[in-house]
């Protein structure tokens, strides 16, 4: 049968589900080499395609390879031909075309591919990146023209993808519905040398052996890594390797494990990104390295090789430089580093709880834990506490209560100080109890965001803490809170102003406060009870002599929280259904540490 010949749809299909990822082993190639090694593990029989400025490096490349070329005159019969090829026989055809008018000679000929649902493969030469966007010569965006009538269009902006490029676009090519692909490489990306990543077996292996000679381990864990959440407390648990987390990550470990050194980045402790510097192997898992979490990315962990394990390989280099990619999901990377561990004599963690004993292993890290004791306790994390209600500190009874009212249910903020406050001090149980805008940063999702959850856990208290800005973004859904009668208690943190707004607005542009206060504020107890829903609201005059004061029957659940504000609590959570409660705060707290623009995480300023 023609489906089962070399280099048919089928015999690739099963080649992608066996072995995926380039290359077999590792080597140093050019790009332009490795396209060419690319087609020919591919079995791609020929190219067809015509040479131009853009794509020679290729046609360099191409000479003595072994690969046959077929020199058109029209860069639309190249795709022509591939599509006959496959047509009749189910063989894969390629086309090689320059920039410029060479890319758009072949558009037709790809759109009637797409059309027809036929797998085709274009490869396409581009101005350098130092041209992009200048009207170079022959520079045409044909990624972007020709993304409406491919399958899926790909611009190469970095040599450390191209591996992943080229499978991925096979991969989308064959899948589904059969259809064409682009590919659009850079000229200098072509005539770079990049060190390929070595399969999977061998990366393991080589992980194995990093983790084994290494001597100040740590695992970085993001969001990607939710469903693994106990394999990642197994793991740090046996081998005692410290865990830091993105926002996104919060939860890894339960907040009084001695391995879990919290948020990293802009906000997390001093004493974290220092520990980070020091690291010499980072294992890091489900994160993106955004900025707020990196810093300046060239004084990010130094002297750490960086092992990255994601589903999503376009994060791979995409804001800092990896020495081991791993494509593969968190979960499916940890079991065979489990594996792999056991194979070579050592404690496997997959099959075991986090609970159970430490690796033999774990002992030799010992000075890696006394260096973090050290810089925990020299960073005085104290300094950075903000007085919400007015001592030095309440802020961890204020969060600690919640989280016991609410039986450790899920938690939903906006964006703001209110939600950097909860990302450093809320004792979260564990991952994906936060719910928050991350990357894009959106106030007005805390609100939207708990009903959404009350009606996937309706019998959980769900708390939505907000600030008095965020919340009037979408403050017309307690309209809709109120039809839904859901179980979401909503905690206003008011200080009168646009927090962060106004603390950057004191520290990087010298008190000149523009446009970061509301001239009119709502009574928001007042404006939810409107709705129908029940409200209470702390002011500023009931936390009076409570607040730093010494009369013990002031005080209620901790001497720094005051009872006003212990009383609203207990009555928030008190009843099911909807509740709000508004608590004045004091505008001059500031989010602590905290990381200047361009400046590396280690030069972080500090409260006082």
């Amino acid at each position: 049968m023609v489906g089962s010949e070399p280099g048919t749809v089928a015999s690739d299909r099963e080649k992608l589900e066996t072995a995926p990822g380039l290359p077999r082993s590792e080597v140093s190639l050019t790009g332009a080499e490795l396209v060419i090694q690319f087609l020919k593990e591919k079995e791609i029989p020929w190219v067809a395609g015509m040479p131009g400025g853009a794509i020679l490096p290729i046609y360099d490349a191409l000479y003595g390879s072994g690969l046959r070329h077929i020199l058109i005159r029209h860069e639309q019969s190249a795709a022509f031909m591939a599509q006959g090829l496959y047509r009749s026989t189910g063989k894969i055809g390629a086309c090689f075309v320059t920039s410029g008018p060479g890319a758009t000679n072949i558009i037709t000929s790809v759109a009637d591919a797409m059309r027809d649902g036929i797998p085709l493969l274009v490869i396409a030469g581009q101005v350098p990146r130092s041209l992009k966007g200048t009207d170079a010569f022959q520079e045409v965006p044909i990624t972007e023209m020709l993304s409406p009538m491919v399958k899926e269009a790909y611009y190469v902006d970095r040599a450390s993808r191209l591996p992943f490029v080229l499978e991925s676009a096979y991969q989308k090519m064959i899948s589904g519905r059969p259809g064409p692909v682009l590919i659009d490489i850079p000229k200098d990306i072509q005539q770079q040398s990049l060190d390929l990543p070595p399969e999977k077996s061998m990366a393991i292996s080589r992980a194995v052996q990093w983790l084994l000679s290494s001597q100040r381990p740590l695992i970085y864990a993001g969001g990607g890594a939710k469903e693994s959440q106990e394999l990642i407390r197994a793991f740090a648990n046996t081998y005692q390797i410290p865990v830091v987390q993105s926002l996104m990550g919060l939860g890894c470990l339960a907040p009084g494990d001695p391995l879990n050194l919290g948020m990293i980045g802009m906000h997390g402790r001093t004493s974290t990104n220092q520990i980070v510097e020091k690291s010499d192997l980072m294992i890091a898992l489900g994160v993106r390295f955004d900025d707020r979490a990196t810093g300046k990315t060239d004084s990010f962990a130094p002297g750490a090789k960086i092992i990255h394990a994601d589903i999503h390989w376009p994060e791979f280099g995409k804001n800092v430089a990896v020495d081991l990619p791993l494509a593969l999901d968190a979960r499916d990377f940890l079991v065979e580093l489990s594996m792999a561990l056991e194979r070579q004599g050592h404690e496997p963690f997959h099959r075991r709880k986090a609970a159970n004993g430490r690796a033999r292993l774990a002992n030799r890290w010992a000075p890696w834990h006394q260096l973090q004791s050290s810089l925990i306790a020299s960073a005085d994390p104290t300094r950075d506490e903000p007085s919400l209600f007015g001592s030095r500190g309440d802020i961890h009874p204020f969060f600690q209560r919640i989280s016991h009212l609410s039986r450790c249910g899920p938690v939903t903020t906006d964006v703001g100080q209110h939600q950097m406050w909860v990302a450093q001090y809320y004792p979260f149980q564990r991952m994906g109890q936060l719910l928050t805008s991350g990357g894009l940063g959106t106030m007005g999702f805390g609100l939207p965001a708990a009903l959404g959850a009350a009606l996937g856990r309706p019998k959980d208290f769900i708390t939505c803490i907000s600030g008095d800005g965020s919340i009037l973004m979408n403050i017309q859904e307690l309209a809709t809170l109120k039809d839904l009668d859901a179980n979401v208690k909503i905690i206003v943190l008011d200080n009168g102003h646009l927090g962060l707004v106004h603390q950057q607005q004191t520290l990087f542009f010298q008190e000149r406060f523009s446009q970061e206060r509301f001239q009119s504020v709502p009574d928001f107890a007042a404006l939810a009870e409107s709705f129908g829903i029940s409200a209470r609201s702390v002011g500023a005059d009931e936390l009076g002599d409570e607040t730093g004061g010494s009369s013990v029957r002031q005080r209620c659940y901790s001497r720094l929280l005051p009872v006003a504000v212990v009383k609203g609590l207990d009555w928030l959570y008190s009843f099911s259904g909807p509740g709000l409660l508004h608590l004045k705060i004091d505008h001059d707290q500031q989010v602590m540490p905290m990381v200047g623009p361009g400046k590396a995480n280690t030069d972080a300023m500090r409260g006082s």
